[in-house]
């Protein structure tokens, strides 16, 4: 029987081949070749600063631009390092916990910029708030009184609304609805007493922006941005993989056209004197809202007109 197996002799085959000079010296000559070619690609080092843009235009004539910078890391030496297999794994994390607050703060965030922005696109003027009288603690029950009340709603067909549901401090939950128009107010009055069975049983409270009056001229962006955060203040909670706001059919946002800018030079500071140039063109001054982080990261401008209340 013989003594050696095909896998000693493999292996002495391939230790003699990948261990000779003349082996590690071609995996130099690729090493540095590797190297420069990727220099050409990276040509201002391991690491670019790309300015990403977004532009939205709404059917009304409003436009949002924002714009912020995002560092571009040369990972491809790491990955070449690593097994074919555990290319683009997802590292684990240190903390699930930590994990888990990460996904809860990101979600959030998500969802108070598409609550504002229905609440732009929708056009709205009021805030509405449901409340019972009874100490409905259980959100899934108060969410039956809320579809009822939608339903009736329903009939009017002007009524888009964004509604956001929070605990009080009694541990009842209420509803925070943003809507658009005067037509609806006093429908969404008879029907919420209807839907907890008569007065007393229960209030619809109709809230203008602070300092505002029925036939005041507001600046839709700024009002939408109000009510967003007023009614959206408590989006934040810690209902994991939960609805957090409701929204009518009909409302739609428009897509944000987004560019990628490889540049190295210039901030946003400089980025926002071409928009606020386009802007100017198209709006009055006092139309334009502008703002800049103070490092230059990121900036936020927008336009449109006024409503009336």
């Amino acid at each position: 029987m013989r003594e050696t197996t095909i896998a000693e002799n493999y292996n002495d085959g391939q230790a003699s081949i990948w261990g000779s000079d003349a082996h590690r010296a071609s995996v130099e000559v690729r090493r540095i070749e590797r190297e420069e070619s990727d220099a050409e690609f990276w040509p201002e080092g391991p690491a670019r600063h790309d300015m990403i843009a977004k532009v939205r235009a709404f059917e009304d004539g409003s436009v949002e631009f924002s714009g912020y910078r995002r560092t571009v890391v040369q990972r491809l030496g790491d990955l070449r390092n690593l097994p074919r297999r555990a290319r683009g794994a997802k590292p684990e994390t240190e903390d699930d916990k930590d994990a888990r607050a990460a996904s809860v703060k990101s979600a959030a965030k998500r969802a108070k910029q598409n609550v504002r922005l229905r609440c732009k696109t929708a056009r709205v003027t009021h805030m509405i708030t449901l409340t019972t009288r009874e100490c409905i603690t259980d959100l899934e029950r108060f969410l039956k009184l809320w579809d009822a009340f939608r339903r009736i709603m329903a009939r009017h067909r002007e009524f888009h609304y964004i509604a956001v549901p929070e605990p009080q401090k009694r541990g009842a939950w209420h509803m925070h609805v943003a809507v658009s128009g005067r037509a609806a107010l006093n429908l969404a009055r008879r029907a919420w007493l209807k839907v907890v069975c008569g007065r007393g049983k229960g209030y619809c409270h109709i809230r203008n922006p602070q300092g505002a009056h029925f036939g005041k001229q507001w600046k839709l962006d700024a009002l939408a941005s109000y009510i967003a955060k007023y009614i959206g203040k408590e989006i934040a909670d810690t209902r994991f993989n939960k609805k957090k706001y409701y929204t009518s059919r009909g409302i739609n946002v428009p897509e944000a056209v987004v560019y990628a800018i490889e540049s190295n030079r210039g901030d946003c500071a400089d980025a926002i004197k071409d928009v606020l140039t386009t802007l100017c063109a198209e709006f009055d001054f006092a139309d334009i809202r502008c703002f800049v982080a103070l490092d230059g990261s990121s900036y936020f401008a927008s336009a449109s007109r006024a409503v009336q209340l």
